[in-house]
Formats: structure tokens, C-alpha cells, sequence
């Protein structure tokens, strides 16, 4: 019994400090449900200049983050994996070009596309 406790206590770290070092990572994260945005680290709504309740819930390209939405988000999302540079539109309309990856993935059950920015 101690080792599945010493098991499960070592998971729960595990994902603590998975999670801390995701939200404190300079990459963005995003997760996407059905082609709406599930949950966002903070550097990713820094890098979108919204914050985390303006973007949860709507769908992808909504706030206009990508010039070329929603077509190119169309096909990505009907992809398993993509990958590649974009021209990005911030909220306040600002221009930048980020380097994306996106895969499917099952995070916490769910099947979610999760899709990681950095700036060029």
C-alpha cells in the first residue's frame, strides 16, 4: 500500500510542476474543444493581448488573432499535426509572426487539439 501512495503522491507533483511550468513557460499554449478554446496559459493570451476570460469559450479566430482565419484554422484542426509559421493579429491590431505546433491529444480525458505558439 505505501507504494501506491508514494506512487500517486509522486504523479500528483508530477502534474503540479508540469502545470506550474506550463503556465509560466514562454510558449503559448492553447487546448481547443470541438474549435473552441478550452484553456490558454498566460504568455499564449499575452501573445493574443486578451486576457484568459475574454478567450475561453470562443472559437478559434473569433477575437481575429490570425489574418487568414478561419480557413486556415479549418484545415488545421481537421489535421492530426500541423506545424509552421503564421502572421498573428493581437486584440490590439499588432501584428506578429509566431511559430506554431499542433496535435491531437487526450488531456485529462478529453480528445483536444493542443496547439503551442512562440514568437519568430
Amino acid at each position: 500500500m505505501t507504494g501506491d501512495v508514494s506512487a500517486a503522491s509522486h504523479a500528483l507533483v508530477q502534474s503540479t510542476l508540469l502545470g506550474e511550468l506550463l503556465e509560466n513557460a514562454k510558449i503559448g499554449a492553447l487546448a481547443i474543444e470541438s474549435g473552441r478554446y478550452v484553456a490558454a496559459n498566460g504568455f499564449a493570451c499575452e501573445l493574443i493581448g486578451c486576457d484568459r476570460a475574454e478567450l475561453i469559450g470562443r472559437r478559434v479566430g473569433e477575437l481575429n488573432p490570425f489574418p487568414a482565419l478561419p480557413e486556415h484554422f479549418v484545415e488545421l484542426l481537421s489535421q492530426r499535426h500541423d506545424g509552421g509559421v503564421l502572421t498573428m493579429r493581437r486584440a490590439d491590431g499588432h501584428e506578429i509572426e509566431v511559430t506554431y505546433h499542433a496535435v491531437e491529444t487526450m488531456l485529462s480525458g478529453l480528445p483536444l487539439k493542443l496547439a503551442l505558439l512562440t514568437p519568430v
